[in-house]
């Protein structure tokens, strides 16, 4: 049993750096997300501004065209 306690040792030292790898790709794909959900907000907020821009004018043409009438 004494011989096979490096290679225990050996494949828990490989177990363990192949968990921190796998936590460090994890902290980097949550932080990716993280920074993916803010520029979905500042989109979302442009396209509401748009949106609301696009209101505007349609409103303005219709009030100019009853005028007109």
């Amino acid at each position: 049993m004494p011989a096979m306690a490096p290679a225990m040792a050996w494949r828990i030292s490989i177990e363990k750096a192949q968990t921190q790898l796998a936590k460090d790709r994890a902290d980097e794909h949550a932080e990716a997300a993280d920074k993916a959900r803010e520029v979905a907000v500042k989109n979302a907020e442009i396209a509401s501004q748009q949106t609301n821009l696009a209101l505007q004018t349609l409103q303005l043409l219709v009030t100019k065209v009853q005028d007109q009438l």
